[in-house]
């Protein structure tokens, strides 16, 4: 189920087939290291999240600012170490410096995987 809505980005051309395959490396690299179902409704957004954000990278679009409230508060979650370590895993796969604003937002959905 992982992969379906990833051929459903590609099959809309929404993504282009070297982000498929990144995402298809993180899908496989986090859900290992952090032991997370990406079978779920979350996890499912969080593959069409980071499919985007490397297209929007990719072809230097910006995203909006986080709230500084939203992240201060995601600050305190006991995954937020790991949420960090998240974003780095994706950072190291998809080979692009991921701007602060999409890091962040990638921060907040891996606290949120890892909560559930």
């Amino acid at each position: 189920m992982e992969m379906e809505r990833l051929d459903i980005l590609v099959e809309a051309e929404l993504i282009d087939q070297e982000t498929y395959e990144k995402v298809k490396k993180i899908v496989n690299e986090v859900s290992r290291e952090f032991t997370l179902d990406l079978n779920t409704e979350s996890g499912q957004m969080f593959i069409t999240h980071v499919s985007m954000a490397i297209m929007r990278i990719k072809n230097n679009e910006a995203t909006t600012n986080v709230e500084n409230a939203i992240f201060e508060e995601i600050k305190e979650s006991e995954n937020f170490d790991n949420a960090l370590k998240f974003a780095e895993i994706i950072e190291d796969i998809i080979e692009y410096e991921i701007p602060k604003n999409e890091k962040e937002y990638l921060v907040i959905n891996g606290c949120l995987l890892m909560e559930q």
